[in-house]
């Protein structure tokens, strides 16, 4: 049966869908690789380590804020 995206039905089906904790440790595994990319990127770019410590220390506190966020939710 085909159900249209727009009806209430649908809509509530997807509210209650629930994440597993594997998926919640897979979304921090892939928030963190995409960060520490980002990081690397820009610590070649500038090249001292003054920044290097700052951009450590701002990876440190968004993965932590993402994990606290889903922790949350969960």
């Amino acid at each position: 049966m085909f159900v249209s995206p727009n009806t209430p039905g649908a809509i509530s089906f997807k509210s209650k869908r629930k994440r597993t904790k594997g998926s919640k440790k897979r979304r921090i595994a892939s928030l963190a690789k995409t960060l520490n990319i980002f990081i690397r990127k820009n610590a070649i770019k500038l090249g001292n380590d003054a920044a290097d410590d700052e951009k450590h220390t701002q990876t440190r506190k968004l993965l932590r804020q993402a994990y606290k966020g889903m922790l949350r939710s969960g």
